[in-house]
């Protein structure tokens, strides 16, 4: 049975659409980028000691590192090397050298063009290549140079780059080219750019020294425009590229504060966020002004900002990269809390953690977690709209049974990660207070974030199980393989029906239907537990299957003729429960033949053989619809 309660775990995702931040790429994404779920946030780079920190949204912290970063520093990001994710660019004003850092702030390579203080970085597709070229502007020559990600000059010409000018790269006249933008600090004229240091067009900007510019999709039309943060009139104003203004709020901008463009809270709309040496805080704008919200980010005057598409989460697995590869800090300490790196997690493929505690006498057996393991192991690649990045099929589903050993084989029941607990045997009739009692006694609070939570329960007249629609938590009563995860499937956000309540439809053929909650038939006589679509010996059948209409049905329509293997259940017009295979036609109405078309049966009520009774019904002419589970399971 599931209760419709949503989770309070990470949500915060999106596909990869518009990119938001200082670089953006111009042309079409790669199809490989458009898989994968991206995240937009703060990052912060202190000048003291170079600490860099990565915010969501709200003002949480997720990830802390040394990028070198100094004051004067050029700070900037761009996808150089083609892999879908930005990288972070750091010119060290101490060195003179351009860092290059993936977004856990490993340094994957460096080269020295002599940075010095005044000098900009950006980054942007300029000659379309798909890849995002540095640029480096270099206030002592006066010159723009293009850089590849190895540190080639590409190209340098003559842009009369001066002190405090700034500097930024993007599509602003959608030629399917990124422009180099150039802003005169001393009179505030933009000039725009292409790939060879051919002069596009100038407008006039609000620029000044102290000034500040990124670039963005404010209007969310599709296309780019300029953002100016003038420090003269404390006004941030949006242009097109030929300086048609398109918004202009005040926003109280001054020397020393830095402004990011893009959607922060993957809500949709671009924002602009801007962060206050003032106050410390970041605040988040609306395109024409009305502020979102705003946190405690520590910024000062001389810290870098930038707003990116970083992506957190490769596999869209809900657990971000970092947590994946470095482990997981729960209360931001610098401790080490839920150690994933040692519990096998992935970034490169999903993996999906569950803590399973049992009453006395009502363990969960070896083998039924096993099968329940192996069901996922097994899901295909794309499972949840994302493709494993690794290419391999599956989702590594983690049981956390502690050191529970199984009697007969003297192995491990799940997996041992220092959870599963015994409880004591008590009657629990669903998620209620006794449930969260017991959670919250035995679960580790740091554990919220990554871990499910299960019970084992005694049934005391109770059966099947209880799950959250969306959410974190289940009990089951039964202990079979099929029911765990039918009821961790109400997790997942899935129903009895898919993606509805209506129950024992033949035609969804899913560990979440009752009919199939214990077993899909096999046409050998085995069965397996599995999502829509069931796999097959081929690979997987189809899903969703064709609509089932009640007073409408034909007998001569094969529901998938490319599986071969799995069997669907009804109840016939005379009451009896049948089993059909799905690559042939279908005797719906029990006369001895499938040769009948427009005929009207009650598809998806009980019998007296085992059909469970929740799904009685008198309704002949419903419209009975097929659910594809696995492509839309919610992990996180």
């Amino acid at each position: 049975m599931a209760r419709q309660e949503r989770k309070q775990r990470m949500s915060q995702r999106q596909r990869m659409g518009k990119r938001g931040g200082s670089m953006r790429r111009g042309g079409s994404m790669r199809p490989e980028q458009l898989e994968q779920r991206h995240l937009l946030t703060g990052i912060v780079a202190g000048v003291a000691a170079g600490e860099t920190l990565t915010f969501l949204h709200g003002g949480q912290a997720i990830d802390k590192y040394d990028s070198g970063y100094v004051a004067a520093s050029g700070f900037a990001l761009g996808d150089t090397n083609g892999n879908g994710l930005d990288e972070i660019l750091v010119a060290d004003v101490s060195t003179g050298a351009i860092r290059i850092l993936d977004p856990t702030g490993f340094e994957l390579g460096s080269f020295n063009v002599g940075f010095t203080a005044n000098d900009k970085i950006a980054s942007g597709d300029v000659n379309n290549d798909g890849l995002d070229e540095i640029l480096f502007g270099d206030t002592a020559a006066g010159t723009i140079t293009v850089l590849s990600e190895a540190g080639a000059t590409l190209n340098t010409f003559a842009g009369s780059f001066g002190n405090q000018d700034g500097l930024v790269a993007g599509d602003i006249n959608n030629d399917g080219f990124d422009e180099i933008i150039v802003i005169d600090a001393a009179t505030g004229t933009a000039e725009l750019f292409n790939q060879v240091g051919t002069s596009l067009t100038t407008f006039a900007t609000s620029y000044t020294a102290t000034s500040w510019v990124d670039i963005g999709d404010v209007n969310d039309a599709g296309g780019e425009e300029l953002v100016v943060a003038s420090s003269a009139t404390g006004n941030i104003v949006s242009m097109d590229g030929t300086g048609v203004q398109i918004a202009t709020f005040a926003a109280g901008f001054a020397a020393g504060d830095k402004i990011g463009v893009g959607d922060e809270n993957v809500n949709g709309p671009t924002e602009i966020s801007l962060a206050s040496a003032a106050t410390g805080q970041v605040q988040r704008f609306t395109s024409n002004g009305t502020l979102l919200g705003s946190y405690a980010a520590g910024y000062a005057a001389g810290d870098g900002f930038l707003v990116s598409d970083i992506n957190l989460d490769a596999d869209g697995d809900g657990l971000y990269d970092v947590w994946e590869i470095q482990g997981y800090d729960a209360d931001g300490d610098g401790v080490v809390d839920v150690d994933l790196p040692t519990m096998g997690a992935d970034p490169a493929h999903k993996d999906l953690y569950l803590e399973f505690d049992w009453m006395v006498g009502d363990a969960p057996a070896r083998s039924q977690i096993q099968l329940f393991k192996q069901a996922f192991a097994l899901a295909p690649v794309d499972a949840g709209g994302i493709t494993n990045p690794d290419g391999l099929p599956g989702i590594n589903l983690w049981v956390d049974t502690g050191g529970l050993i199984d009697s007969g084989s003297g192995l491990f029941v799940g997996d041992n990660f220092g959870g599963g607990n015994s409880i004591p045997s008590m009657p629990i009739a669903n998620l209620d207070t006794d449930f969260y009692t017991v959670k919250n006694a035995n679960f580790n609070a740091a554990r919220r974030a990554i871990f499910r939570y299960a019970i084992s329960a005694t049934p005391g007249g109770f059966g099947g199980g209880w799950g959250e629609i969306g959410g974190n938590d289940f009990i089951e009563y039964n202990h079979d393989a099929g029911t765990i995860m039918h009821e961790l499937g109400h997790t997942l956000n899935l129903r009895h029906g898919g993606d509805e309540n209506n129950n024992c439809k033949p035609n969804y053929v899913s560990v979440m239907n009752y009919e199939y909650q214990f077993g899909i038939r096999q046409n050998d006589g085995t069965t397996i537990i599995d999502y829509s679509p069931p796999r097959t010996a081929a690979g997987r059948g189809t899903a969703p299957l064709p609509t089932l209409v009640e007073n409408n049905l034909d007998e001569t329509q094969i529901l998938d003729p490319t599986d071969g293997n799995n069997r669907l259940s009804y109840i016939d017009a005379s009451g009896n429960r049948r089993f059909a295979r799905l690559d042939q036609p279908i005797d719906w109405n029990g006369d001895g033949d499938t040769n009948d078309v427009g005929i009207t049966v009650n598809l998806d009520t009980s019998d007296e053989n085992g059909r469970p009774s929740a799904c009685t019904n008198g309704v002949t002419n419903a419209t009975l619809t097929g659910h594809d589970d696995w492509s839309v399971i919610d992990i996180p």
